[in-house]
């Protein structure tokens, strides 16, 4: 049985207004491929699945994936199985032949390729309802024990997932390498007024079914049934009225096997994955109208997978030092600076112990911005922030790249205000 027959297909050249001209073009080698014409609100793969009760593994995703060398963008689109993940810095780097592979600019590639983006993702346990709603828990408990389950901001690093918590708009790099929300279960134990502990269970870092390694490290962005735990706990400690101690660490494991459900590639037999992340952090009021905080953050993973057979092993992480200092000039006008210092590695072993690839990168970048409240609940903030990478760094580079991809750079100058209304 045909399950296309519902959408009604025709032969290719018969609706060319359907197709990007690329598709077009190749299509001439591929005599008798049909096409048909779908609601674009429906454009999302799993949207689509859903819709028309289609199974995933006769649907594939197409992205374009890009990567530098010696200076040199490159480039592939690559097709997945809508029930499989692709594998952007094992197999997608290693057949362009590049340090890093990530996702193209989605301006680039829908000018490069002359296709549609897909429409976002309609279910709620892949889409824009859970990543849009940061906190959604119950809690019981009274005020020196309570258990809270369901999906919380995480505790780990510096900057909050809640802008308006935020001094500054734009967030650290500590912020990218840190969850910023778990779903799990977590019991916190308040011993004293200056101690508290917590700790509980966690599904890991789940993020996007496509690509784990160029979403937002770590993020709890959707929600995942599959094989992952992970422990999370640390404490708090007020060791004088002037200092704040906050400890915290996530250690886990994920795993995803070839069991024609949810896996990484065709090719794939397992893919598993062991990672540590902690944060320090140090509280400081250095009077009544400054405040400091310092940060050192740190996340080392162990990637292994075998495809066909042939083990991939690799390690990649970061460590870093993040500081910011707050002046309170007055109860409406407060200014702030932040420096931060992050360095990241990535080292690749096909044949363990052996290693046939590695990388190490740092970036500095440096924050001047203000928070101004002209009336009540309104704040204004106006940043300007400098990124310097050194000279062989490549990682999260593509931002830095224009829209045609074909020029990259070693910093950045940027700037730009923002505001938020609390009611």
């Amino acid at each position: 049985m045909n399950r296309f027959a519902i959408f009604n297909p025709v032969p290719a050249e018969t609706r060319p207004e359907l197709l990007a001209p690329a598709t077009l073009t190749a299509l001439q080698h591929l005599p008798g491929a049909l096409v048909f014409e779908i609601d674009p609100a429906h454009s999302d793969t799993q949207t689509l699945c859903q819709v028309y009760d289609m199974p995933l593994d006769i649907m594939a995703n197409a992205v374009l994936a890009m990567g530098k060398r010696e200076g040199q963008s490159r480039y592939a689109c690559c097709m997945t199985l809508a029930n499989r993940r692709g594998d952007m810095n094992g197999l997608v780097r290693r057949k362009l032949d590049v340090r890093k592979a990530s996702f193209a600019p989605m301006d680039y590639a829908v000018q490069t390729s002359g296709m549609e983006y897909g429409a976002g993702r309609g279910a709620w346990d892949n889409g824009d309802y859970y990543t849009a709603l940061a906190q959604a828990f119950v809690e019981v408990g009274n005020q020196t024990v309570s258990v809270k389950a369901g999906k919380f901001l995480s505790p780990l690093g510096l900057d909050s997932a809640i802008s308006s918590d935020r001094f500054f708009y734009s967030v650290s790099d500590s912020f990218v390498a840190m969850p910023t929300t778990q779903s799990g279960i977590i019991g916190t134990w308040n011993v004293g007024k200056k101690l508290s502990v917590y700790g509980g269970w966690t599904n890991g870092v789940s993020v996007d079914g496509i690509d784990d390694d160029d979403m937002v490290y770590g993020s709890d962005l959707f929600f995942d049934t599959s094989d992952n735990n992970a422990f999370l706990g640390g404490f708090s400690y007020q060791l004088s009225d002037r200092i704040g101690l906050r400890y915290g660490a996530l250690i886990g494991k994920d795993e995803t096997f070839n069991n024609g459900d949810y896996v990484l590639l065709s090719d794939s037999t397992y893919f598993d994955r062991d990672y540590f992340m902690q944060s320090v952090i140090v509280d400081v009021k250095l009077g009544k109208k400054w405040d400091y905080a310092f940060e050192w953050s740190l996340r080392n993973e162990k990637n292994d997978a075998e495809y066909n057979g042939d083990p991939d092993l690799y390690y990649w992480g970061s460590y870093g030092i993040n500081q910011q200092l707050i002046y309170k000039y007055s109860d409406k006008l407060s200014f702030g600076g932040r420096v931060e210092w992050s360095h990241a590695y990535f080292s690749n072993h096909f044949d363990d112990p052996v290693e046939t690839y590695s990388a190490n990168y740092d970036k500095y970048s440096f924050v001047l911005g203000a928070n101004w409240s002209p009336i009540k609940r309104l704040t204004i903030r106006p940043e300007i922030r400098y990124d310097w990478f050194d000279e062989d760094s490549d990682f999260d580079t593509h931002v830095f790249s224009d829209k045609q991809g074909n020029e990259w750079y070693d910093d950045q100058f940027s700037g730009g205000i923002s505001a938020y209304l609390k009611f």
